[in-house]
């Protein structure tokens, strides 16, 4: 057992690469459970040794496997990390659509109550229009029969003021034709007046003639006397 623990680290050198296979094994197997006691001591020692370097060989095989497995491990565990990350990745991109989706649904449920509300208020809005241009229409009738009662009005008005105008142009005309039957006779009464005064002066002229022929013929008689 001693020599084996010597052997077992030289067998372990670099550079030394023997590929374990289950035939090695099953050499090896064989050649560690059958006993040979009858065999040359060296050969036995040979066959030791052979033993040994087998088994360093698949030490170093079992080594690089572990390595391998290992390398293999680390990389399955990133592809699980990766696949861990795209996981959390299509969690959160599910989860984001679900939220957009639910966030769609109630937009969609807003949109939906805003139509029904715009709806309500284009109906009620339609209704009050029709209200309002049956109102308008009963005021455009009204306006247009007051519209026909003024303008009826404005053209008695028209024709009252039509006779007015002719009645002062009348009036104009008539007190034109009293101002020159006034100033007419104005020149009558002033001739008339220029004639009454010449008559008085000449009454008064004859009075005078009168009293003086009776003055005379008084003192005529008293002096015949």
């Amino acid at each position: 057992m001693t020599e084996m623990h010597d052997v077992i680290p030289e067998a372990e050198t670099p550079g030394v690469s023997a590929p374990i296979c289950s035939a090695e094994l099953r050499e090896v197997a064989a050649a560690l459970s059958v006993p040979q006691l009858d065999a040359d001591p060296d050969d036995v020692l040979c066959d030791v040794q052979s033993t040994l370097n087998s088994l360093a060989g698949m030490a170093q095989g079992l080594s690089q496997q572990k390595q391998a497995a290992g390398r293999l491990q680390e990389e399955l565990e990133e592809w699980n990390n990766q696949l861990q990350e795209r996981e959390r990745l299509a969690s959160d991109k599910e989860e984001r659509l679900l939220q957009l989706e639910n966030h769609l649904k109630e937009a969609k449920a807003n949109l939906d109550r805003m139509a029904t509300e715009n709806n309500r208020l284009l109906a009620e809005r339609s209704e009050a229009l029709k209200e309002l241009a049956q109102t308008v229409d009963l005021r455009d009738k009204a306006t247009l029969k007051r519209a026909e009662s003024i303008q009826a009005e404005q053209q008695r008005i028209d024709e009252q003021l039509a006779a007015l105008r002719a009645r002062a142009s009348e009036l104009d005309e008539r007190e034109s034709s009293l101002k020159r039957k006034s100033e007419d006779l104005g020149m009558r009464l002033k001739q008339l007046q220029s004639a009454k005064d010449k008559f008085s002066a000449i009454v008064k002229s004859f009075n005078e003639t009168v009293q003086f022929n009776s003055t005379l013929s008084a003192i005529s008689k008293t002096v015949v006397e």
